[in-house]
């Protein structure tokens, strides 16, 4: 039997031991683990000033996110199962470009294992799976030069329900959560999901304190966007975009500003 997601409460108290940051003041009320209170920490200050510089330069961020190679192939591939009834997985043309757009080509993975992807995204609209179910599922059709593919797990699970985050190295990178670089598939597993279930946390305090509400809305405006267009996901593609920029530079050279 898989084992089931660790709690949130958990993924937090593991991630700020893990970045090595120790809270000043930690309170959480956990009826069955549904709420968790910050009263102040090192790590989500530091988050927050984040957000702040965001919001400051939302602007900017939008310009660089282009709608022809960010936008519509998101929407694409997001809208046409839903309108084939998923007939669409089985179209060679629709799985290059989704291999494309999420980045799979370079991890060099055998067709069984696309097979198998494939199949799980299809069955996944009418079964209620997890990201770790769908990367151990997939773990085990390796045979040769096994990996564990947590952040094709998270695509694939967010392609279902947009409502979940997706985990891949640019989210990681802005939230300086730890890699996963541990031995075992055990280990593997629990990093993966300590980050997974972080993100799960922070993108819902993110919506329900609004401090990136502005920087959302400006989003929609900006492309046109729908509610097909998920508030998480748009929360993925601007830190997307930040970290794009400020990985060429642009807070070095001031493109993008901070008070």
């Amino acid at each position: 039997m898989l084992r089931q997601p660790i709690s949130k409460a958990l993924a937090i108290e593991i991630l700020i031991r893990n970045s090595q940051v120790r809270a000043k003041s930690l309170t959480w009320k956990c009826p069955k683990v549904s709420f968790i209170k910050f009263t102040l920490t090192p790590l989500i200050t530091g988050i927050k000033i984040m957000y702040s510089i965001i919001n400051e330069n939302i602007k900017i961020i939008l310009s660089s996110i282009k709608r022809e190679s960010h936008i519509e192939p998101y929407l694409y591939l997001i809208n046409e199962p839903r309108e084939t009834e998923g007939e669409i997985f089985k179209d060679t043309e629709y799985r290059k470009k989704y291999r494309k757009f999420w980045s799979m080509n370079s991890a060099r993975l055998p067709s069984e294992f696309y097979d198998a992807y494939f199949d799980t995204l299809n069955s996944s609209y009418s079964n209620n799976i997890n990201a770790t179910e769908v990367a151990l599922e997939l773990y085990s059709i390796l045979t040769d030069k096994k990996s564990f593919q947590f952040s094709f797990a998270s695509k694939l699970v967010h392609m279902s329900n947009t409502n979940l985050p997706i985990y891949d190295s640019m989210i990681s990178s802005f939230y300086h959560m730890p890699e996963i670089t541990q031995n075992t598939l055990r280990g593997k597993q629990l990093q993966s999901e300590l980050n997974y279930n972080f993100l799960l946390y922070e993108y819902n305090r993110i919506l329900s304190s609004g401090i990136l509400k502005s920087s959302i809305l400006m989003f929609r405006n900006y492309f046109s966007i729908d509610e097909k267009y998920s508030d998480q996901k748009i929360i993925d593609s601007i830190i997307w975009g930040f970290i794009s920029l400020s990985k060429r530079g642009a807070v070095i050279d001031q493109t993008i500003k901070y008070s």
